[in-house]
């Protein structure tokens, strides 16, 4: 290393240290929570909509092959929206709407919800 390297690592520690602070962190159970939907025998995917852990409106299709089936990389509170549907991708007949109302923090990070 020659000395104008070693003038840049305060700088690159800097940065380093910014861009790791300023990076929203999300703590199992703390903000929003993963969830698990249980489905009944007809239904073979589901679109859930409602807030994720930054508040934002979110919208997905999940696929039910089998019961549970376990929505993980999304993080949703409050009330979402479950809607069950006989075909995959959302396609087919719609089967009902039902509301989970999930808990923005709690001690685990997995919440059931169930969508018969």
């Amino acid at each position: 290393m020659n000395a104008h390297h070693l003038r840049l690592l305060p700088t690159l520690g800097l940065l380093t240290a910014f861009v790791v602070l300023a990076t929203p962190v999300v703590f199992a159970g703390s903000s929003g929570q993963q969830i698990t939907v249980y489905t009944g025998s007809a239904t073979r995917s589901v679109k859930i909509g409602g807030d994720n852990q930054f508040g934002a409106e979110t919208h997905q299709t999940l696929e039910t092959p089998s019961s549970p089936t376990y929505d993980s990389g999304y993080w949703w509170e409050r009330t979402i929206q479950i809607t069950s549907y006989s075909g995959t991708g959302g396609s087919g007949s719609d089967l009902g709407t039902v509301d989970c109302n999930v808990p923005v923090s709690q001690s685990g990070n997995w919440y059931d919800c169930f969508a018969y």
